[in-house]
């Protein structure tokens, strides 16, 4: 993420900046950032699931403005969406994205956001997707799907097309163990 401008100091960074380009002059104070100093997907947990989100939420008073950086950082599931964003509205929490160049409290802004969620959601499946596709080649060629090394099976280095590649090979010691097991 760090390469594509995405780590967390830079999306910090940019919300800050953002802060102060909009809502400072607004009277609108900063609290800070909410972060997790590991990455936890947005397609694999609900923002009301993830630490950092747990830690906002809990902070967050009737008419408080949030910045996110971008949509897909916070969402990627349509339904956890619009369960936040409800939550958000029925609240006055005024919420802002650096990423977008339009007012998600309209109709219009707020449908364009959704589009852009369920944008976000495509993209996460059809990655998940190309990764099952390639996965299913790598074991119909017998190689390793990680780097893990299963039990009763050794990872071995056999050239193909002038390139070494790793291979899953069952250990016979530890097959014969685990027949009797």
């Amino acid at each position: 993420q760090a390469l594509r401008d995405d780590s967390i100091p830079q999306q910090t960074a940019r919300c800050l900046e953002y802060y102060k380009l909009k809502l400072a002059s607004l009277g609108v104070g900063w609290q800070g950032v909410e972060s997790d100093s590991f990455g936890v997907s947005a397609s694999k947990r609900d923002f009301a699931m993830r630490p950092a989100g747990i830690r906002l939420l809990d902070k967050l008073h009737d008419g408080d403005h949030i910045i996110f950086d971008k949509p897909d950082r916070v969402w990627r599931s349509l339904l956890d969406y619009c369960r936040l964003i409800e939550r958000f509205k029925t609240r006055g929490i005024s919420v802002y994205f650096v990423s977008i160049g339009f007012d998600t409290s309209t109709a219009m802004g707020e449908f364009a956001l959704t589009l852009m969620v369920a944008v976000a959601r495509l993209e996460s499946n059809m990655n998940s997707e190309r990764v099952s596709a390639s996965n299913d080649v790598r074991r119909r060629e017998g190689r390793p799907t990680t780097g893990k090394v299963l039990i009763g099976t050794h990872h071995v280095k056999r050239g193909t097309k002038g390139k070494k590649r790793k291979y899953v090979v069952w250990h016979e010691g530890d097959r014969t163990i685990m027949a009797k097991i």
